[in-house]
């Protein structure tokens, strides 16, 4: 169980919440708290094994402070750098030789 929380922290706090639920509703059917004392075990397991590989990012946050040279970026990045819908869907406006899409889709 430890070796899956080295993958990724997001995929073993999803596995730690869907185990906690199924030993809850496990608990509920069965009326006894078999269920329920197994789905703690793993789960607790599962969140020793994420702060066991977030420590070296936790002491050095705690001892140098936080980076400020990471994710230094202007909220206007996004829309300059991001995905648009639009542009997946309609045609790119040079290749429009009418002039249509130009007026029409003035936004993009």
């Amino acid at each position: 169980m430890l070796a899956l929380t080295s993958f990724e922290v997001y995929y073993a706090l999803f596995l730690a919440i869907i185990i906690t639920f199924t030993g809850v509703l496990s608990g509920i059917k069965s009326n006894n708290l078999h269920g329920i004392k197994k789905a703690a075990l793993l789960s607790t397991a599962i969140v020793a094994g994420i702060l066991i590989n977030l420590e070296p990012n936790l002491v050095g946050h705690f001892r140098n402070g936080p980076n400020a040279e990471v994710a230094r970026r202007s909220p206007v990045d996004s829309d300059i750098f991001g995905l648009k819908m639009m542009q997946l869907i309609m045609p790119h406006l040079e290749l429009n030789r009418s002039g249509f899409l130009r007026n029409l889709f003035a936004f993009n």
